[in-house]
């Protein structure tokens, strides 16, 4: 039986490319039955909606005592530190004074001391230990003697600290070398490549920090089969996001239950988990 008075909105960066929130909307699907309650999802760029009207609408749409609004980023950049706050502040804001937003035919439910309560969770990369989970998947490839980590890149300051903390726990965890390239550093992930390759590696794991595959997690693959084709001698191993993964997905739903939940809730089927 769901659970009628909680409900979480999973918000995403959003794509033009579909495979995004396809992924997206499997994760919500998968995590109402493990919470045992309704679990939405919401878009901050490329939406026919802002992200205030999205949650605006998710919550006349529920009917809920409190919703949880689960950043999925992987780091503490702009859009987590600036747009997405001030989107939920927008949307609070309509709520409390009972404004239903567009494409919503409802008559406004609630009072506006009876809104239903927005509380933002932190982004995965402060939530999930990707760490522990990104040491499990290199293990899987012994034959590798060396991996890059491959990330996004965020140009706020401070916005790295994540990938950077998991950098340092992997290297020290890790006897091959380990090395961080951010896409968003032009060249950069060839320039690391070329410097294993030079220092003798021939056999490079590399895991791309994404939770979702797209445009930029192809243009990432086509990067290294172009290297590997000029370095025939050399073996590339390129890992799955984390969305197509799943070696996630069981961490983030015992972190909801416990951020959030006072009593256990059904286990995450574990069937439905498998890594790549």
């Amino acid at each position: 039986m769901l659970n009628l008075t909680t409900a979480y909105l999973l918000v995403s960066h959003g794509s033009r490319d579909p495979r995004p929130q396809a992924t997206i909307a499997t994760l919500a699907d998968r995590l109402s039955e493990a919470l045992a309650c309704p679990v939405g999802w919401a878009i901050l760029e490329f939406g026919q909606e802002s992200l205030a009207v999205q949650i605006q609408q998710f919550a006349y749409a529920q009917r809920v005592e409190r919703i949880y609004i689960v950043p999925l980023f992987l780091s503490s950049g702009v859009h987590v530190c600036d747009d997405i706050p001030e989107q939920i502040a927008i949307a609070r804001s309509g709520l409390s004074q009972g404004i239903a937003p567009p494409d919503v035919r409802l008559t406004p439910f609630r009072r506006a001391d009876s809104s239903p309560g927005l509380v933002t969770l932190p982004h995965l990369g402060n939530a999930i230990d990707f760490a522990r989970s990104a040491c499990d998947r290199m293990r899987q490839y012994p034959e590798m003697d060396a991996w890059i980590t491959i990330a996004h890149g965020s140009r706020r300051m401070g916005g790295n600290a994540e990938i950077e903390a998991i950098a340092t726990r992997l290297q020290g965890e890790m006897t091959h070398p380990h090395r961080v390239a951010y896409w968003s550093r032009e060249g950069q992930l060839v320039k690391q490549i070329q410097d294993l390759l030079a220092l003798g590696h021939q056999t490079i794991g590399l895991l791309p920090h994404f939770l979702f595959p797209g445009k930029l997690t192809d243009a990432i693959r086509a990067t290294i089969q172009t290297i590997a084709k000029q370095s025939p001698e050399a073996v590339f191993v390129c890992l799955n996001t984390w969305g197509e993964a799943n070696e996630w997905t069981q961490s983030l739903v015992d972190w909801l239950k416990e951020e959030t939940q006072s009593e256990p809730s059904p286990p995450y089927p574990s069937s439905q988990i498998t890594t790549t």
